[in-house]
């Protein structure tokens, strides 16, 4: 069962590479590599660990979920708030869940 998630992990880290491309080698983006979050991990990694955690979170709690909205999302969303664009609100960033969710 592990090696399945291993597996998993691995084809969501190459869709938020893939997908996410254009907002990754965005420049905000590119200057999040030189600040570091929770002690040793750079502001990118820990982005791109959200976005694929969520991704995680949503196969395995079955939740339906727009992933490429969601992984987006959550990448800009993040720039948006370390670069100080944006302030957080409780809500923001839910956009990605079906209707039915909402």
């Amino acid at each position: 069962m592990f090696e399945h998630w291993k597996k998993r992990r691995a084809h969501w880290e190459r869709m938020v590479h893939k997908r996410g491309a254009d907002i990754l080698k965005s420049a905000n983006m590119q200057k999040e590599k030189k600040f570091l979050q929770h002690g040793k991990v750079s502001v990118y990694t820990h982005s791109v660990r959200v976005a694929v955690l969520s991704l995680f979170l949503a196969e395995l709690l079955r939740v339906k979920v727009n992933e490429e909205a969601m992984m987006r999302g959550l990448c800009f969303m993040i720039i948006s708030c370390m670069t100080g664009m944006k302030k957080m609100t409780v809500t923001d960033g839910m956009d990605f869940l079906m209707p039915e969710q909402h």
